[in-house]
């Protein structure tokens, strides 16, 4: 009898074994699709580096040269305007819900990178980047909690991991691509992938 109960608990086991690994595969797909909004996270953060030399370089500067304090305050300003986004970003999470929230990172980000695409002087710049900030602190704020409360947490860990190599490749492209082309074509590239 108690051989036959053991049995009966090791089969529900294996079956609730088997529904869970169902389910993993569709938590690491949503978990995936969701790690693209630190895609255009990483490309924002790491848009200036290679974008510093040309925007220095007299013939290849859609705006002219950059002095060294401009090229300062373009740096600055992602990072001021991602303090407001952050505080945004939870505000919204819990207004319309963090898959929402990441959704609603495409308009600050477009709206950045339009800017620069259509760049005509220093300050568009300035309000791209206050811009492109924004959508830098709304997703830093709704991409975790949103990848905890769809996951396992068996697997959290691992999710947790997409977040960062994705973020680590889309430095990588930034750094091929920009100094190869123009950075209205980047952006336009980086457009064509929000």
């Amino acid at each position: 009898m108690k051989n036959k109960i053991s049995r009966l608990f090791s089969i529900h086991e294996d079956i609730e074994e088997n529904r869970n690994h169902e389910l993993y595969w569709v938590q690491y797909f949503f978990g995936f699709v969701a790690t693209l909004a630190m895609l255009n996270c990483g490309t924002q953060l790491s848009w200036f580096g290679p974008a510093l030399p040309i925007l220095q370089d007299e013939e290849l500067s859609p705006i002219g040269v950059v002095t060294n304090i401009e090229a300062s305050w373009i740096f600055s300003l992602l990072q001021l305007g991602s303090l407001p986004g952050a505080l945004f970003g939870s505000y919204l999470a819990n207004k319309i819900g963090r898959k929402n929230t990441l959704i609603f990172t495409i308009i600050p980000s477009g709206f950045s990178y339009l800017l620069i695409i259509f760049i005509k002087n220093v300050y568009m710049l300035y309000v791209a980047r206050i811009f492109a900030g924004l959508s830098v602190g709304i997703t830093m704020v709704a991409l975790p909690t949103y990848l905890t409360e769809i996951s396992s947490p068996r697997i959290r860990g691992i999710l947790g991991t997409f977040t960062v190599i994705s973020m680590c490749f889309s430095w990588i492209i930034n750094y091929i691509l920009q100094p190869i082309i123009t950075i209205q074509l980047n952006c336009v590239i980086i457009i064509l992938q929000l």
